[in-house]
């Protein structure tokens, strides 16, 4: 009977982080992951929503940095999150592969506890055919082909999940960074007006914030490369519950987006 509820309750936090990550189909770290930053940097303009002082207009930042998603063929955008449901640990990593210039797609989401794989969900898109293969701890793989339509950019619209962020959230001074060799801004996050739109995978009710810790770096253009936070919050029963967050937008220009192999058994199974 445990063995269910966990299945159950990762397959519920996936799927809800896939869908609030903006990725389309689906719906939206501390810097450095993949590379050090450095301070000793070139000057560079702020984006239009931006400057030393923090986010001074949030809305218009996140417009931007959907908009300009579009200015590039391909790119790929990484989710990992750490929480506790019911005192049961949770990792989840959810990361889309975008080629829009040949129109492929690939998202992949899974969630481990306790270091097994309890749930895996993975969609391929090619122009307008959508495939999908879902699977938990406790049955195989379900595949299912559908049609849909090629999103025009990798982010469904400017309502999803940098706006969250970025409009619930108080910034203090820029730091101008180096970034995997990019200059780009960093900013701490002082601050958080709700709880809510940093909770992902789980459904509750007046949540209050406890701690939070969060930094966002942000290009040029005013794409958000990464945004990272942990935080602490308790619920409207007076549980409290820790949640790590790390996301980050790379290889812009440079991905590609190969058909999994199980893509075969789908048509077949179609």
């Amino acid at each position: 009977m445990e063995t269910r509820r966990l299945s159950v309750i990762c397959l519920v936090v996936v799927i809800g982080l896939a869908g609030c990550s903006g990725l389309s189909p689906f719906g939206g770290e501390q810097t450095g992951t993949d590379g050090q930053d450095t301070t000793e940097t070139p000057d560079i303009s702020y984006p239009d929503g931006y400057d030393e002082s923090g986010v001074t207009d949030p809305e218009k930042a996140a417009k931007q940095d959907v908009s300009k998603f579009t200015e590039y063929d391909n790119l790929t955008i990484t989710m990992d999150g750490e929480t506790e449901l019911s005192d049961t640990p949770f990792s989840i990593n959810v990361t889309g592969y975008i080629d829009l210039e040949h129109k492929n797609m690939s998202i992949v989401a899974a969630g481990e506890s306790r270091s097994t794989k309890v749930t895996n969900q993975s969609k391929y898109q090619n122009n307008d055919t959508e495939y999908a293969v879902n699977g938990t701890m406790l049955t195989g793989p379900q595949y299912n082909v559908s049609r849909q339509p090629f999103p025009d950019t990798p982010v469904s619209d400017e309502t999803g999940m940098t706006s969250e962020w970025l409009t619930n959230a108080s910034f203090g001074e820029a730091t101008q960074v180096t970034h995997n060799g990019e200059t780009m801004f960093r900013y701490n996050i002082t601050s958080v007006e709700s709880a809510k739109p940093f909770i992902f995978g789980a459904s509750t009710t007046d949540p209050s914030v406890n701690e939070f810790n969060g930094t966002l770096t942000v290009d040029e253009d005013g794409i958000v490369r990464t945004m990272s936070y942990t935080m602490n919050y308790t619920t409207a029963d007076g549980t409290q519950n820790p949640m790590n967050v790390s996301y980050q937008v790379t290889d812009l220009n440079s991905t590609t987006v190969e058909e999994p192999d199980w893509v075969e058994i789908a048509r077949e199974q179609a």
